[in-house]
Parts: C-alpha cells; structure tokens; sequence
C-alpha cells in the first residue's frame, strides 16, 4: 500500500515566530510527523501480514480451513468430535477477516496553500487533481515500479515529493482495496467544508477503488502545551491503512473519533473534541488501545439518508465528477443568512445579479428541480467568469431558519419573490434535523416548497453543507431554471 500525504497550511504546522512574537507556518510534515514512527509502523505491519500468511498456510495444511458448515476440513454438523453446529449458519469462517494492510512507501504533495479563512474552491480542486493523479500513478494493475519511470512531479497548484523509505508503490495491496490511500492535512476551521466537498467530488470514485481518504489537523498549535498534531495525523495514517475505511469515501480523524465526512462538524471553536457527528449519533470508529475500531460500515451509495422525495438529485452526484476549478468560480458567491427572533433579510441581498455563464450542455427549461440536468463541467473562468457575477450581487442564497426551518410570513413572501430569479435553499439552523417534517408538521415543507424555495435534495444538510452543495449543483447545471437562457427566470418546482 502506498500512502499520499497531502498539505496545506494550518495550526498543525505553527508555532511563534521569535522575530516577530505572531504564529507563522514555520513546520514541515516531517516535522510533525517523525518518519522514524512510519518504519516502526511499516514493519509492525509487515510482522502483521507475515504473521496472517503463516496462519493461513497452517488451516491449508490441516484441511483447508472451514467448510461450508463452518466446521474445521469441512465436517458436517454432528459429524467427528465437533457436534455442534456453528453459529452463525455457515460459521464465522464463512467471512474471514481481510488479512492486514502492508504500508509499502509513501510521498507528499504539498499544494503550497493556506487553509482556515483562507481557504478557496481552487484548493478544494487542487486537493481532488493531486489525488486522482495519485490514483493513476498508484493502480492496483500496475507492475511494480512502473510508476517509477513516470513523471510524479506536479500536482495542480503543489509539488510532489517521495517521502523517506519510499518504494515501489502497488505492492501488498489487500482484494478489494486499491493501492494507495490518502492522508489530507489542513487547517480546522474550514476542515469541515473541505473534507465535505471532497466527499462530494470523490467521495464515489474513493469508495469504488477501496481508497480512501482521510482529512485531519490540529487545534493546538506545535509549542503550546498538549499539542495534538502528531497524535492526529498518526492516527490519521492508522485509519487511512485500515481494511474497514477503504469504502467510505472521506473520513475525518481528530481526537482518537473518526467522523464521515457527511456528517463531521466544528461544534467547538477552541476544545480538543472540537468535531463532532450530530446527525447520525456520534463517531464512525475510535481509536482505541492504538487499533482503529469501526462501529458501523459505509451507507449505501443510493441511500440519501432516507430523503424518498428529492427531485432526482442525490449529495454524492456523480455529475460533479467532471467539475472544475473553473466551472465553480463563478457560482462561488453563494451567501448564507441566518433568522431568528423579529427576523429580516436586507432586500440588497436579494437584488438579481447578472447572471454567470450558461455551462457546457445544458438545454431545456426549468421543470422539476434537478429535471434535464447532465451537464458536460467546462464553463469559462478566470477574470472574465468572475466578471459575471459583477455588481456584488449573490448568485444563491441558504437561509438557515429555526426548528425544521421556519420562516414568518413577511420572509415568506420575500423570499418567494426573490426564489423567481435567486435559488434560495431552506434549512435549520440547529445543525442537527432535517429542513422540513411533514409527519408532526404536515404542510411544513410544501408551503414553502410551492412557493418556490428549495428543501428537497437537502437532506439534514447543515448551512455550511447546503452552500457547499448548492454551489456545485450551480456549476454542474443541475438548476437549469437559474442558468442563463435556460428556464426563462422561474424558479423550479417542488
């Protein structure tokens, strides 16, 4: 198995300037990470996986292990000195353990970005290009070594660099997972909507190859008491190695819990347990006693977390594959407002902007939303696609709204005026629950739904994930009804 480190900046790299007295990004992966802890682990694996070998050989030798009854040579139940039949039907053998992961080398690609406040759509792209180049250069197929001769220089916006005791990638890699996983190291107060939207850009792709990918960083800096940066990202490297991780797409790893990257939030904004998973009830996995534990497997790739009626739109849509940096700056400037008690909405906000260019294959009018979506990403950018989102105006709005998204009927009315040429998404904000309930609260969701607010395709999304999501589903032309000469201006049934 080959491990990729991919950097940015963060906390998990600062420390105090002396010349200065302010934090400054003065660390280097290796620096946090020792990589004499990275052989000790190679070879505790290698004496892991030498170890399952020799087991294996001995159940050969001794009549081929379990049989079908679950029984040792294959006895039948009743049969022999074991009478009792195995529990469960077909024995545990019948579902061996997946023999352990042998880490082979590694290398990092720092993308020479900073993270937090700074952090851009162009490095979320940058992230996913350096790992579907990492995905090419490490396929399971590949002879050993072939990707030696291969260029492995520039990833998008970074450099890549071979790690000590790097070696031949592809080798010792596991039935069902791919040769190489991912370890994305950044800053944590946008950790959440990095690690989302990689799980949206690739999420699928990741879990389809057994690769996954791991996000993780620090909320101590590297010369404050309790830095917790190493313990992070070595546990980071256990659960990106780890048999059980290969089908979950993105995972999030701070503070011995593993968190889906669908689901992990900041509830903190200074505490070491600072992520958390509301939504589902808690943690994935833990690592505990120095072993990773998984509590539960991966959802199923069609399942939205039970949102039956979404309009055709799924969060991981594979549409979004094709999607570039470009394709998304100029839907970017999605804004997020929050009501609450005697609550307003500046109608500035909601004034039309003139609108982005039409992306590449989208015909057709409005419909349902999400109807006639299947866009070809490859929308102009750069100067001339931010120029046309001009005159500061918003090309989207989410309105996180209290309890399961309620509004008063003076917002109501606004927001239905401004949905006929603004998408406007409707979630709560508790940052746990879903943006309507129709079984306490019938009519709940459809007297906004009809007005032409979008709820549908949102499901239990928080305001952060909403924008994240809406804004790709804005590049990837999935809203026709709000692209330019597609729709005529209406907004998108319900």
């Amino acid at each position: 198995m080959h491990l990729v480190f991919i950097s940015t900046g963060g906390t998990i790299f600062q420390k105090v300037d002396p010349s200065t007295g302010a934090m400054a990004c003065s660390l280097g992966l290796f620096d946090v990470l020792q990589p004499q802890w990275l052989q000790q682990l190679q070879a505790q694996q290698q004496q892991r996986r030498q170890a399952w070998q020799q087991r294996q050989q001995q159940q050969q030798q001794q009549g081929g292990g379990a049989g079908p009854t679950g029984l040792p040579g294959g006895q039948a139940a009743g049969g022999g000195p074991a009478e009792r039949q195995a529990w469960p039907p077909g024995g545990c053998a019948a579902r061996p353990a997946p023999p352990p992961v042998a880490l082979q080398s590694w290398s990092h690609v720092d993308l020479r970005a900073r993270s937090g406040a700074e952090l851009g759509f162009e490095t979320v792209f940058a992230a996913r290009d350096a790992v579907r180049q990492q995905l090419q250069l490490h396929r399971p197929d590949q002879a050993p070594g072939q990707e030696q001769g291969q260029d492995e220089g520039q990833a998008q916006g970074g450099t890549v660099a071979a790690g000590p005791g790097s070696g031949p990638g592809g080798v010792g890699v596991v039935k069902g997972r791919g040769g190489v996983c991912f370890v994305l190291v950044t800053g944590t107060d946008t950790l959440e909507e990095f690690a989302f939207s990689l799980d949206l850009l690739l999420g699928l792709e990741l879990a389809a190859a057994g690769c996954p990918l791991v996000v993780t960083g620090a909320m101590k800096p590297y010369d404050i008491e309790g830095y917790d940066g190493a313990a992070n990202l070595q546990q980071a490297v256990q659960v990106a190695l780890c048999p059980a991780a290969a089908r979950w797409g993105v995972l999030v790893c701070l503070n011995d819990c593993v968190q889906a990257a669908r689901w992990a939030a900041k509830a903190d904004s200074q505490l070491m347990g600072a992520f958390r998973s509301p939504q589902p009830g808690g943690a994935v996995a833990q690592v505990r006693e120095g072993r990773v534990r998984f509590y539960c497997g991966p959802p199923d790739d069609g399942d939205d977390d039970g949102d039956e009626d979404d309009g055709g739109l799924s969060v991981r849509d594979p549409r979004f594959a094709a999607l570039t940096a470009a394709d998304v700056a100029p839907w970017s400037r999605v804004g997020i407002w929050t009501t609450g008690v005697s609550g307003f909405i500046p109608q500035e906000l909601l004034r039309p902007p003139p609108p982005p260019p039409l992306p590449v294959n989208v015909t057709g009018g409005g419909g349902p939303e999400g109807a006639g979506a299947g866009p070809k990403a490859g929308g102009p950018g750069g100067a001339a696609a931010e120029a046309s989102c001009g005159g500061g105006g918003l090309v989207g709005l989410v309105v996180a709204a209290p309890g399961t998204g309620s509004l008063s009927a003076a917002l109501t009315e606004q927001l239905a005026a401004a949905a006929a040429h603004l998408p406007v998404v409707l979630v709560s904000r508790c940052g746990c629950g879903a943006n309507a309930d129709e079984h306490y609260y019938r009519g709940s969701g459809s007297k906004y739904s009809r007005r032409g607010l979008l709820l549908r395709g949102f499901p239990h999304c928080t305001p952060l994930q909403a924008r994240v999501l809406l804004v790709l589903r804005l590049a990837a032309g999935l809203y026709p009804q709000y692209c330019r000469g597609a729709g005529g201006g209406t907004a998108g049934g319900q």
